[in-house]
């Protein structure tokens, strides 16, 4: 999906929940963002918070 602002943290949250149960699965996640308007520091900062790692 690409995004010319910022994701919502009910994106980052729904998006993090799978991510926690792929590291509790034990794999390696790797993430980026497209959206290429300034905001993906902040989105990667937001997503953090939701992850249990």
């Amino acid at each position: 999906m690409e995004n010319r602002g910022s994701y919502s943290d009910a994106f980052l949250s729904e998006y993090a929940s799978y991510i926690n149960d792929w590291l509790d699965e034990g794999k390696t996640v790797y993430t980026y963002f497209n959206n290429t308007m300034g905001n993906a520091l902040q989105n990667l900062m937001t997503l953090k918070t939701f992850i249990n790692a």
